[in-house]
């Protein structure tokens, strides 16, 4: 500068040079520069009070001339305010109609340019904002009420233009609800009003009042409440609520709502376009308005608060209509901008189709949805992948909004199987597309397996099972079966769906362990065969059929399978030891928000048990409870624990077929929606308690886990429910000496939030899998079932609690280092010391120097071996090759014949039978 002075000098007189000098530093101080000197990078996150340098008039502006916060970060007019609840520690605060702030930034996108915005913000009222790129509106959104709490809003797909350098604008353009302003055609008036500023009222906000031209009153709105009082004078204090009188002779009066019994009120519209002047001083008072009656409001009852007549006040000179408003509330806190991915439209997977020849066509139909707020699906096809013959695929009929429904009539068909693509396809070009198959079953044609054909595999609380006719009315149970086909292979199932309660049954149909994308069969109540897999490439395969739909619909009968030429049904898959069984409402049953129908196949306990490599036995019911339930009948836990099927109390599980080493208790989350304070928490505790010694009853060597989530029964605002869950194992260790208790508590998903969608039940899942995987015991060997007559042993004995810690099988009731096991095994007394000699196992000298391994055989279902070492070395133990024979008085033995060798040692395995 000082090089520049000099140059100047010489040429022109100091005072020209000091008035360019100010010039050239005014327009210095005048330029638009990014906070801290860097655009802000987006996607990315824009801190509202990290608006760009420049000044007022330039990077933002304010309504008042000073800052009305309480910090001084940016020492401007921008009403700035430190909030440690605010992101980043600050806000704009106050941030009324016509105020804006710029932002510099860099935005990189991919060839769309889309962006999702989210706000940050808070408000009593609603507001309306837009956000301006270089001048041009890229987005206008309407901001709902937080009631003063932070709060976000979304927008997806906004357009934004990748730039080295661009600047945003965020502007406000509406004020929201406080406002007067109704129709703009009414009643002509002769009231007329002058605009008075009035400050603020202690408890209040208000920003403007209206004097009457006639007699003086004052009419002002509140933001404290939204009422509309009268003032004697342009002070602040209030008067009593005035109301709008009938018309008369053209003339709209205000009168108080006590005066007459008909009094109506003044009601504040939901939506309108208008203008929102405002005087600053009662020196420039020079407008007035007209009172405007719009009349009733539609749907109002007059005389009923809040609704009633609506009220405008008309500007006399330019015929604009006046907006009372109050921006103080409105507080921006953060802007994120992402980058927006198109979402592809979302196809249902549609159902498998079946038809008996000689029916040769069909309708397929195809559910989709385009989740993307500004998109739409611009093009529909279904078309042929494969079959026997080319068919004749009709007209597209697309019906609904939000979801589409789209169907056509295939015909033109033969017997064989085909398959049928939809494709859905959205205004940026975009496709999604799902596959359907399709049968056309001539019954002469195929293989009929009848249900009972033990390489029929089934699994689940099924009815009946091992019969002709097996009974799938709880989700979670099926078929599973293994096959070798040849190429174009089909099989299909006879299911027949029961006729009440009326509601269809679906399945799964899972091919080769894939379920990525499995078919889905949807029952109907003239099924009697349904097509599961066709065009089925050549090799061993396996496939599994399972009940999705929950326990609030008709059951199923499976009568057997349908193999097609060129299939041979082989041995089924192995099956594993490990087995878990749950009981749960509709968290376990499968109702999941993010699917079209209930799908227990994902609900959180059906996918722990996979993760497991356990086999599932589920018995879940939407709407139930322990104590207050709401469902069918109305019946609890308690009654329908122990049903085959869900709709029929006479037909009861056989809980032999199913001995499960763990055992998952889901419940409560009902009782808390439905108790309402009509109990407390000893009626839930003694009910689970009663509940849990049932189960004890069945499964007594089972690790049972009692659960509770993620619904809001886990909410931190009601700590009841996992203190009953608490207090109930608690009682149960104390009283029966349980140790085989567990509890495990999903979080709390959140405020706003319902049922978990499947990829929050696999967050559950896999919580529950881990703390199954980390229980002190190996659970799944520990936990094997005792038989029935170690149960009796238990209770002749004195052990009369069969499920207490000290009456498990390798448990050691008297500490004489003998397991309960084997000393049922010896016939010995498991609650008195140690066992007398004549009990325990001996080796004696038998004839022709042969020796004779003896022992007591007094339990008929455990299974006896002697094992042989030579060395007593870990490792070295064998079975013996020599039998175990009866030796007669309760006595088994195993002769080891001559010569026997130089040393050896003989032990005693004993077993619990599978």
């Amino acid at each position: 500068m000082s090089h520049l002075a000099a140059a100047f000098s010489d040429s022109f007189p100091k005072l020209l040079i000091a008035a360019f000098m100010g010039c050239l530093c005014q327009n210095l101080a005048a330029q638009q520069l990014p906070y801290g000197g860097t655009a802000i990078a987006l996607p990315g996150t824009i801190e509202f009070e990290r608006y760009d340098q420049g000044g007022a008039g330039i990077a933002f502006y304010d309504v008042t001339p000073t800052n009305t916060g309480n910090s001084n970060l940016r020492g401007d007019a921008v009403d700035l305010n430190s909030d440690s609840t605010a992101s980043g520690g600050l806000a704009v605060q106050n941030a009324a109609v016509g105020e804006w702030l710029e932002y510099t930034v860099a935005p990189s996108l991919d060839a769309r340019s889309f962006v999702n915005l989210t706000y940050r913000y808070k408000t009593s009222d609603p507001k309306q904002i837009r956000l301006l790129q270089d001048g041009v509106v890229i987005a206008t959104t309407n901001l709902s009420s937080t009631n003063g709490a932070w709060g976000t809003t979304i927008l997806e797909k906004i357009p934004l233009t990748s730039s080295a350098s661009s600047v945003l604008r965020v502007e406000v353009t509406d004020s929201g609800a406080n406002s007067l302003i109704a129709d703009k055609t009414g009643v002509t008036a002769a009231e007329q009003w002058d605009v008075i500023d009035v400050a603020s009222t202690p408890g209040t906000t208000d920003s403007v009042a209206f004097r009457s031209a006639l007699t003086g009153k004052f009419l002002r709105q509140t933001s404290k409440d939204h009422a509309v009082y009268a003032d004697g004078t342009a002070g602040t204090t209030t008067m009593e609520l005035f109301t709008l009188g009938t018309p008369a002779a053209g003339v709209v009066s205000l009168r108080s709502r006590n005066a007459a019994p008909n009094d109506t009120w003044l009601s504040v519209p939901n939506s309108t376009t208008n203008v929102s002047p405002k005087s600053t001083s009662d020196a420039s008072n020079t407008t007035r308005f007209t009172v405007v009656d719009g009349g009733p409001t539609p749907g109002a009852t007059l005389g009923i608060s809040p609704v009633g007549r609506r009220i405008a006040l008309k500007n006399v000179q330019s015929g604009t209509y006046l907006s009372i408003s109050n921006n103080s509330v409105f507080w921006l806190d953060s802007l994120v901008v992402s980058q927006w991915i198109n979402r592809l439209p979302a196809i249902d997977q549609p159902f498998n189709r079946t038809a008996l020849w000689p029916a040769n066509s069909l309708a397929l139909t195809a559910y989709c949805q385009e989740f993307d707020p500004s998109g739409s699906i611009v093009a529909r096809t279904w078309r042929q992948i494969s079959g026997p013959t080319a068919a004749t695929i009709g007209d597209l009929t697309t019906t609904g909004t939000g979801k589409e429904t789209t169907t056509a009539t295939i015909s033109g068909l033969q017997p064989g199987a085909y398959v049928f693509r939809f494709s859905a396809t959205d205004d940026t070009g975009d496709t999604s597309t799902r596959d359907v198959d399709v049968a056309i079953v001539d019954p002469t044609r195929y293989t009929i397996i009848p249900a009972n054909d033990s390489r029929l595999q089934i699994f689940g609380r099924v009815y009946n099972a091992g019969t002709t006719k097996a009974t799938l009315g709880w989700n979670g149970g099926g078929i599973r079966l293994r096959f070798q086909s040849e190429a174009g292979g089909s099989i299909s199932a006879q299911l027949t769906q029961g006729s009440w309660p009326g509601s269809k049954q679906m399945f799964y149909v899972i091919l080769d362990g894939d379920d990525s994308n499995p078919r889905i069969i949807d029952m109907n109540g003239a099924t009697t065969v349904s097509h599961l897999v066709g065009a089925l490439p050549a090799g061993i395969h396996t496939l599994e059929l399972y009940a999705i739909s929950g326990a609030w619909v008709a059951a199923s009968d499976f009568s057997g399978v349908m193999l097609s030429a060129g299939v041979t049904l082989l041995d089924p898959p192995i099956r594993t030891t490990r087995r878990i069984e749950f009981y749960g409402d509709s968290i376990t049953e499968g109702y999941l928000p993010d699917k079209p129908f209930t799908c227990c196949y994902w609900a959180f306990g059906a996918q722990a048990a996979r993760k497991l490599g356990a086999e599932a036995n589920i018995m879940a019911r939407s709407g139930l409870g322990l104590v207050f339930t709401n469902n069918g009948g109305g019946i609890p836990l308690e009654g329908l624990w122990n049903r085959s099927m869900p709709w029929d109390g006479a037909k009861v599980w056989n809980f032999d077929n199913f001995k499960p080493q763990v055992i998952v208790v889901n419940i409560l989350q009902n009782d808390k929606w439905l108790s309402a304070g009509k109990s407390t928490d000893a009626t839930f505790t003694d009910a689970y308690v009663r509940f849990l010694r049932l189960l004890r009853a069945q499964h007594p060597n089972a690790h049972v886990i009692c659960a509770l989530g993620a619904m809001d029964a886990m909410d931190p605002a009601t700590p009841q429910w996992p203190r009953v869950v608490s207090a109930t194992i608690a009682q149960m260790r104390t009283e029966d000496h349980d140790e085989k208790l567990h509890a495990v508590f999903f979080p709390w998903l959140g405020a706003g939030t319902g049922h978990p969608n499947q990829a929050q039940s696999e967050v559950m899942a896999t919580q529950l899998a881990d703390y199954v995987n980390t229980l002190p015991l190996d659970v799944w060997a520990d936990g094997q079932q005792a038989p029935a007559g170690y149960q009796a042993w238990l209770g002749a004995n004195g052990l009369v609690t069969k499920w207490a810690s000290e009456a498990q099988p390798f448990a050691d009731a008297d500490g004489d280092g003998t397991s309960n096991l084997l000393e049922y095994a010896l016939g010995t007394d498991p609650k008195h010391g140690a066992t007398s000699a004549a009990g325990r196992p001996a080796l004696s000298s038998g004839t022709n120097g042969s020796m004779t391994f003896r022992f007591p055989r007094a339990a008929s279902d455990l299974t006896y071996t002697a094992e042989w070492s030579s060395t007593l070395g870990i490792g070295e133990w064998n079975t013996a090759p020599w039998p175990v024979v009866d030796l007669g008085g309760g006595m088994a033995g195993v002769t080891v014949p001559a010569p026997v060798p130089d040393r050896f040692f003989m032990r005693l395995n004993v077993s619990i039978q599978p």
